[in-house]
């Protein structure tokens, strides 16, 4: 925290100062994070009054990841906003559960600020699920016209998740900020801010095609978990692959006389293809009902489906998970 305040001054100074003067260690706990590295949870006193959801009576956080050897190698401010009903107060693992893409123990608002008290993301979880994820972003307006002068507009990008895997993307208008030679115009709304630096987990479940019949009295479908980090900052793909696991397959059929049989499954991974290949037998009343083609998952990290014996899996920073599309 120190380098942190000593890096910046005024307003954003204070901020950081302000922070620090309130941590309460005597409460701070850890959790687990991911292999090697844990996360410190540092409860901040209610003294502490952020610029951010102001009238919502928010907690406020200080969650820092701690490497091998008592390292801290990044934080942010937390603030949790519970929903009606709930506990004020974040459940022990909680930030554990959001970081790694499991169901949480709790419902509300989380809004993740840098120490300066900038916004920087904020995820909202409905009934112990991650309903909506809205993150800040800009577009550089080069000022053509104006004098020597370079121009941020901000917009507030929210993802809203459906239970039947559907998601709508919205966008809001929240603010300019510009540098250089002439008058700095900024309309109302926060258009202040760095750059969204973060990475968080997803996570995908995907039904595909392993075989069918040409008749289409029967088709065989496997289904495959695959999970990832989304970092803005690697481009072009926006994240990579940290997982894939096959979760079973199955026949769907016209009668109970197809049955099948699988005979192995395989997963592999590298930080932008995962791929899953799956084997077995279709039978019908005990005998092979013609010859059966099995073609192989392959998916490249954007999580954006197309089907065409291969399936290819892309991520895009508005979508965030998969949807399946067939060509030809």
């Amino acid at each position: 925290m120190d380098a942190r305040i000593a890096a910046v001054t005024g307003d954003r100074a204070t901020k950081a100062e302000s922070i620090k003067s309130n941590l309460d260690f005597g409460a701070m706990r850890l959790e687990p994070y991911r292999l090697d590295e844990k996360l410190l949870v540092v409860p901040v006193r209610s003294s502490f009054r952020s610029a951010n959801n102001q009238g919502k009576d928010p907690v406020n956080y200080l969650l820092l990841v701690v490497s091998r050897g008592n390292v801290i190698t990044s934080g942010n401010l937390i603030q949790y906003v519970a929903a009606a009903g709930q506990s004020k107060t974040v459940p022990a693992n909680t930030f554990s559960d959001i970081f790694n893409y499991r169901n949480v123990q709790c419902d509300g608002l989380f809004t993740v600020l840098n120490v300066y008290d900038d916004f920087l993301y904020e995820l909202k979880f409905e009934n112990k699920k991650l309903k909506s994820v809205a993150e800040k972003r800009k577009r550089i307006d080069t000022g053509a016209g104006r004098l020597t002068m370079e121009c941020t507009d901000w917009y507030l990008v929210t993802t809203i998740y459906y239970d039947d895997g559907s998601t709508e993307v919205y966008e809001t208008y929240i603010g300019r900020t510009c540098h250089g030679d002439g008058e700095v115009q900024v309309p109302s709304g926060d258009g202040g801010g760095g750059y969204v630096e973060y990475i968080y987990a997803v996570a995908t479940k995907k039904d595909w095609i392993v075989a069918e019949s040409t008749s289409g009295f029967w088709y065989v479908f496997s289904t495959e978990r695959f999970t990832g980090e989304k970092n803005v900052n690697e481009q072009p793909s926006g994240g990579h692959f940290t997982g894939v696991t096959h979760l079973g397959s199955t026949i769907s059929a016209v009668s109970t006389n197809y049955t099948w049989s699988q005979a192995g499954a395989t997963t592999s991974y590298t930080s932008t293809v995962a791929t899953a290949i799956v084997s077995g037998t279709v039978t019908h009343n005990g005998s092979l009902p013609g010859s059966v083609f099995f073609p192989v998952l392959h998916v490249i990290f954007h999580f954006k489906l197309f089907f065409h014996k291969t399936i290819l899996c892309e991520f895009h920073e508005t979508y965030k998970q998969c949807q399946a599309v067939l060509y030809c």
